[in-house]
């Protein structure tokens, strides 16, 4: 038996036993119990060892020396992140699966609860903890797959053609054709004009020679994302098994529920809208931190050009540059938590006068909300950002240290620029509604437009 049998008797195999009949019968474990949920973590690095040889996942935050705001830790619970508004991860390489409990045995509980966004705010000196049975999946282009006791490998670039036809018929016909038309170049007319509206890719093609066999090159990296993505998926289906956990092909509300319902048993929060992350306050500080380290990192490109145009943005990016005043990153996360905590007590005042009106529909229960949103509110209000969680405190504090700094110095490499004064000029006409655009003689007035501020605002700022 040639490799290629080999590898299709065992991926037939393992297709078999998850599809049909058994498929059906064994494919939803109870999700009520959190000794069935295996966390599933996607990304482009693999996890470090600590001191003592214990395996561990650094936050963006540790990653990147706190350039980035972010403390958090995300996984799915028996399944692979699928793309959505957050982003894409089809392309990243390495899968971390853990029990949730030898997780949580490690690190303490989770900030949050969804089936597709369950996340930890790890101690940012040690990281995540990962338990001694987590399991990894990681390219490894010697072998086409193996399933280990504690590491899986695929292959993830330089397939053979019998390796190529091997994982198309295993695809779902949509996967097939998704491949064959990047094989073939062959695109309906309204995807070629999306193809040639960079205006660079259009040059190229236009001067090609043989279009089709450059179209071919140009959906090269996209064939193998396609290959290797497959083989990612069904590698980790794989080793999930052997770990004693199954797949979860989709989590319904259904199934998101008894997860989320799972967690509040426990005391967690828990998030059946699968929202997870992104309506918290988490997510508020680091959208707040984000906003500004690009500002900061537009003035280190000391471009005038490229300031004045990220500065049509917003207003506030050009206040920003204009200011003399130092930045305190900190403070700002202090004002997105009182931002908070005023949205706190309007909805709990909102739900107040809703009680009011219908008290029929309001019990004890949204009664004992109340004072648990109001108990909550007062301690932050006495204790701030640490109040609702220690770790994420610190990695905020560490933040905006950077932060701050770059701040400082690119504004003071920027006034060092010739062309400064003059965009000085061009952004205080921005504040008070003039554009200027460039012409071959340099930067000139263009129009009056609607002013970024209302008239008493920007008289305050700018006189």
């Amino acid at each position: 038996m040639t490799k290629i049998e080999e590898y299709r008797a065992l991926m037939q195999k393992f297709i078999n036993q998850n599809t049909g009949e058994y498929f059906e019968r064994f494919t939803t474990p109870n999700m009520s119990d959190m000794d069935n949920w295996l966390c599933v973590h996607v990304t482009s690095y693999m996890p470090r060892r600590n001191k003592d040889s214990q395996l561990y996942i650094p936050t963006t935050g540790m990653a990147t020396g706190y350039k980035y705001p972010r403390a958090t830790i995300h996984f799915t619970i028996n399944q692979i992140v699928a793309a959505n508004i957050g982003g894409n991860w089809d392309a990243k390489p390495i899968i971390v699966l853990a029990p949730y409990n030898g997780i949580v045995a490690n690190n303490g509980e989770p900030r949050m609860v969804a089936s597709e966004d369950t996340f930890f705010i790890p101690n940012p000196d040690t990281g995540l903890l990962l338990p001694t049975d987590a399991h990894i999946v990681k390219p490894n282009d010697n072998t086409l797959l193996s399933i280990g006791d504690k590491v899986s490998t695929y292959k993830s670039s330089k397939f053979t053609n019998d390796e190529i036809d091997l994982i198309l018929s295993f695809m779902q016909p949509w996967e097939r054709k998704e491949y064959e038309k990047y094989a073939n170049a062959k695109f309906e007319d309204y995807e070629m004009r999306s193809i040639l509206s960079d205006e660079r890719v259009k040059q190229l093609y236009e001067s090609a020679t043989n279009k089709r066999k450059f179209l071919n090159g140009l959906f090269a990296e996209d064939r193998r994302v396609l290959l290797a993505g497959f083989l990612r998926d069904l590698v980790t289906r794989m080793a999930m098994e052997k770990m004693g956990y199954q797949y979860v092909w989709a989590h319904e509300n259904d199934m998101s529920a008894k997860i989320a319902n799972a967690a509040r048993a426990k005391g967690i929060e828990g998030d059946s809208g699968n929202k997870g992350h992104s309506c918290t306050l988490e997510s508020d500080f680091e959208h707040t931190g984000c906003f500004y380290l690009d500002i900061i990192e537009t003035c280190q490109t000391n471009d005038i050009e490229k300031i004045y145009n990220k500065c049509l943005w917003g207003g506030s990016r050009a206040e920003m540059i204009l200011s003399d005043e130092p930045l305190d990153m900190y403070q700002l996360y202090q004002e997105r938590l009182n931002s908070f905590i005023n949205h706190i007590k309007s909805l709990v005042l909102f739900e107040k006068e809703r009680a009011k009106q219908y008290p029929e529909q309001y019990g004890t229960e949204c009664l004992d909300h109340w004072k648990e949103s109001l108990d909550y509110v007062d301690k932050l209000e006495q204790g701030g950002i640490s109040a609702h969680n220690p770790y994420l405190d610190i990695v905020l504090h560490r933040n905006a240290s950077r932060l701050n700094q770059n701040y400082a110095a690119a504004k003071a490499k920027l006034k060092q620029n010739p062309k400064y004064p003059l965009l000085k000029k061009m952004l205080v006409d921005l504040m008070h509604g003039k554009k200027w655009y460039k012409t071959p003689d340099g930067w000139k007035p263009e129009y009056v437009m609607k002013p970024m501020f209302p008239p008493m605002v920007k008289d305050k700022i700018y006189g």
